[in-house]
């Protein structure tokens, strides 16, 4: 359900998603590092953050596939939301190790901060529409820019 805090991680390379706070980005008006562990850290103020519904007039508070969300980290975790965030690669902005699109967390919940919840077998799935279930393997996919959460599938794990 919407509210529900959770831990994202890759399948593909069995990382759990972390915040940096440490790690300001530049480029980004207030933003802070986001990055993957191998290590099983478990449910931390740096690796839970809560969904959130962006279209507030549609639907109910449960979460379905292809519906919009957003990530945001726990209250506790800093003194305002931090929500996660995306942007297209331009000269001046890229994540500095891939080289690919800057995933970070930001203050801003703008469209940047704006994802799609899409089952494993993609958008043509007949699964659009029902509720995502606890545990499962699917795809985050970003709205502004179609990308896929660094490529791979992450894991809902509530």
């Amino acid at each position: 359900k919407f509210g529900d805090n959770v831990m994202l991680m890759n399948k593909q390379t069995n990382g759990f998603m972390v915040f940096d706070m440490g790690d300001k980005i530049n480029g980004v008006d207030e933003a802070y590092a986001c990055t993957t562990t191998p290590k099983e850290i478990g449910p931390c103020g740096r690796s839970i953050c809560s969904i959130q519904k962006v279209n507030l007039e549609e639907g109910d508070d449960v979460i379905k596939y292809g519906e919009q969300v957003r990530f945001v980290t726990n209250p506790h975790f800093f003194h305002k939301p931090l929500y996660l965030h995306s942007m297209q690669c331009t000269p001046q902005i890229f994540a500095r190790f891939s080289r690919n699109q800057e995933v970070c967390m930001s203050t801003k919940g703008v469209y940047n901060t704006v994802w799609r919840i899409v089952p494993q077998d993609g958008n043509g799935s007949p699964l659009i529409g029902t509720p995502v279930q606890a545990n499962s393997q699917l795809i985050i996919e970003h709205c502004a820019t179609k990308e896929f959460l660094s490529s791979d599938r992450i894991n809902y794990v509530n």
